[in-house]
């Protein structure tokens, strides 16, 4: 972005610092950003009311609304709304060491606890990683900002419902001769949008050779994620399986899309593939899943291999548990 965009940038960022929204309301009150000058809308989510990160983020377009409504609801995980996300979003960082590609400024604001909080802001493109701002898109975050801090400080954020039936909240911006953000509400109906994974189909052969494997009793859990880590400058997802029975890893492999680890899954099944201290994998009885698009992309192939298949979206402890570990490890190296 160029300096006039930056400066902008920055001023706005302090004004929203300094108006609090997160007082106002929590990242669970979901409404429309719309500025008429770029023509660019999105679903804002103010962060903070947990007093842990400090940041808007706007999701963007009828996806960006039905992403945020379907995480809040369970119905998908944050690695899906991580791969399928077209954002913009600012954040009180509390990382201050070294040069930083996304930070926006040098001089650091104070976060609510009195810390020192580094601006960042980043634009998110599905299926990449983070990438700094250009000009527009930081004119488009500052009227944002600017636009929330304006209604907290006048008291109107929160006040309206931010659905009305169908409809949903928004405050279209439009910018004045002076510089100033305007806003006007409305409610608006969005067009459906399908958010998650296209069902996963197996190749005949791959298939025929599952009916054909070795046959387990019990159960597996299963669980397909993005974890933060960038390869060749885009996301990976990481197939993971677990016997809870022995408590022990079956199977753990990472590609460059979700269907690709799928299948890998699938094909060391087949394979009778094995790791170290473990039995040969085998098609089991049962399948649990601690998450809803990854239950609706397997649902049809597991039924068609007669494998019972179960999704538990309020989180399995132990896959959990072990996902939250492997991550750690990945960003650790």
């Amino acid at each position: 972005m160029n300096h006039q965009a930056r400066e902008r940038l920055l001023a706005a960022a302090r004004r929203f610092v300094g108006a609090k929204p997160w007082s106002r309301v929590g990242d669970d009150y979901l409404f429309g950003l719309h500025d008429r000058e770029g023509d660019l809308f999105g679903c804002a989510c103010v962060m903070g009311a947990a007093g842990q990160e400090y940041g808007l983020t706007v999701n963007l377009g009828p996806a960006g609304f039905e992403l945020l409504r379907r995480l809040q609801e369970d119905e998908i995980d944050y690695s899906t709304l991580l791969a399928q996300t077209s954002g913009i979003s600012f954040l009180l960082s509390q990382r201050g060491e070294g040069e930083h590609p996304l930070r926006i400024g040098d001089d650091p604001i104070a976060r609510e606890d009195g810390s020192p909080g580094y601006p960042t802001a980043w634009r998110f493109v599905p299926g990449q990683p983070p990438r700094a701002l250009d000009a527009e898109e930081a004119l488009f975050l500052s009227r944002c900002l600017e636009a929330v801090a304006d209604l907290a400080q006048k008291g109107k954020l929160g006040k309206a419902p931010a659905r009305d039936g169908s409809r949903v909240l928004f405050y279209n911006l439009s910018e004045l001769k002076s510089g100033k953000v305007k806003t006007r509400q409305s409610y608006r109906r969005l067009d459906e949008v399908q958010v998650g994974h296209e069902p996963v189909r197996l190749p005949d052969e791959l298939l025929e050779r599952l009916r054909k494997c070795e046959r387990y009793p019990g159960r597996y859990q299963l669980t397909v994620f993005t974890p933060p880590v960038n390869v060749s400058g885009g996301l990976v997802w990481t197939a993971l399986v677990h016997d809870p029975q022995e408590d022990l890893i079956l199977f753990v492999n990472s590609a460059h899309s979700f269907e690709a680890a799928v299948l890998s899954a699938f094909e060391a099944i087949a394979a009778g593939q094995r790791t170290k201290n473990a039995p040969p994998l085998a098609l089991p009885a049962e399948v649990w899943t601690d998450s809803f698009p990854v239950y609706e992309a397997l649902k049809d192939v597991l039924t068609e291999l007669e494998v019972r298949f179960l999704c538990k979206t309020n989180g399995i402890p132990k896959l959990e548990a072990l996902r939250t570990s492997l991550c750690d490890y990945l960003v650790r190296r």
